[in-house]
């Protein structure tokens, strides 16, 4: 069954601020320290004979039965050194009991499996490095159910005794039809607006979201069309058809651009009292770095936004895709002979772009329909 995702502003006391605050802490706790611990355990079983020779018969295999059977015997590696989601789920239970008047069960289950897709990536996909998480990286802890752990009671989120109040827009139809749906889980979303610091929750209902209403006609509006749409899409451009149809070529989030230069020019500036030696911990480091997160929301929120609205556009013309799309790189990892070597840093860079969100997001709206 398809989910839909709904944010709202949260009411939130002083006190129960510095309670957030305190199991944001711990949450980010537990998940460096099972980064560390899981990581010291990659690192071991990437060393050993047998899984080098089987990554070296992957790298000149030919036929794609006999590259078949050399990934099943890897994946047995894995399983066997503790790598699959319910390893890592036995791994923070360990941890959690420390904890358990601050944080549930079950929210320790998805940090774990928050640690896990970081390695997932570097196994599977194209992750390079597994970051650990700094105070303004952790921005999120979610529940499993809506029956235990963080949950929504009666216009209030309730957690291990705090009752945060949701603030519900009355006038906004999209979101008073949402409320009427089934709800999967909650998570409560920490972020830096401005420099201060606030609180939201992000409901995730079953089902399809509700069609929205168009302000000035009242009526609803259609979501997706009909017909076949082929779309290219490359790093910063993108075009897009229906048969018969004139193309149109769109700058992917061009409105990210003036918001990176900014970027560029602070980093630059925090690097250079960096090399002049000047503290971490010093009042102008932690001004430049407030406004380098602020940046980096923006762009998040302007590249999500310009995303939204060229899906919606895109959409209209069809319901059947045809992407061209970027290359997956999963057999690139494994041709060169060896698997990357997991990287831990603690810093990174937000790419501008994100065209892999764009076609995540025309695939999520496809199964709505479904």
């Amino acid at each position: 069954m398809a989910n839909y995702i709904v944010q709202f502003p949260l009411r939130v006391e002083k006190y129960q601020k510095d309670i957030l605050e305190k199991r944001f802490s711990i949450g980010r706790d537990i998940y460096n320290s099972l980064l560390n611990r899981m990581n010291k355990r990659y690192k071991e079983m990437i060393k050993t004979k047998v899984y080098r020779e089987i990554l070296e018969e992957i790298s000149q295999a030919e036929g794609s039965k006999e590259k078949k059977n050399l990934y099943k015997r890897l994946e047995t590696i894995r399983k066997e050194n503790g790598f699959n989601e319910y390893s890592f789920h036995k791994e923070v239970k360990e941890m959690q009991k420390y904890f358990k008047k601050n944080i549930d069960s079950f929210t320790a289950q998805k940090i774990a499996t928050q640690v896990w897709r970081a390695f997932e990536k570097v196994m599977y996909g194209n992750g390079e490095k597994i970051h650990f998480k700094r105070v303004e990286d952790f921005k999120s802890l979610e529940g499993k159910s809506n029956g235990t752990g963080i949950r929504y009671i009666d216009g209030y989120i309730d957690w291990k005794g705090l009752r945060l109040k949701v603030l519900v827009d009355e006038n906004n139809h999209y979101e008073q039809e949402a409320m009427k749906s089934e709800i999967a889980y909650c998570r409560l979303v920490r972020k830096i607006v401005r420099e201060r610091v606030k609180y939201y929750t992000q409901i995730v209902f079953k089902g399809v979201p509700p069609v929205n209403v168009d302000k000035r006609t009242g009526e609803y509006r259609e979501r997706i069309g009909s017909g076949e749409v082929h779309i290219g899409i490359g790093k910063q451009y993108l075009f897009y058809k229906r048969e018969n149809e004139d193309i149109k070529i769109v700058e992917l989030a061009d409105r990210v651009y003036p918001l990176e230069l900014r970027r560029r020019e602070l980093t630059g500036e925090l690097k250079k009292r960096e090399r002049m030696g000047y503290s971490n911990g010093s009042i102008r480091y932690k001004r430049l770095r407030s406004k380098l997160m602020e940046v980096y929301r923006k762009q998040m929120a302007v590249r999500k936004y310009q995303h939204e609205c060229l899906s919606n556009e895109i959409l209209k013309l069809g319901d059947r895709l045809r992407i061209d799309r970027i290359e997956d790189i999963q057999d690139k990892v494994y041709s060169l002979g060896k698997e990357r070597m997991v990287k831990i840093t603690t810093g990174g860079e937000i790419g501008q772009r994100a065209p892999v969100m764009l076609i995540d997001m025309l695939e999520r709206k496809l199964k709505y329909k479904e």
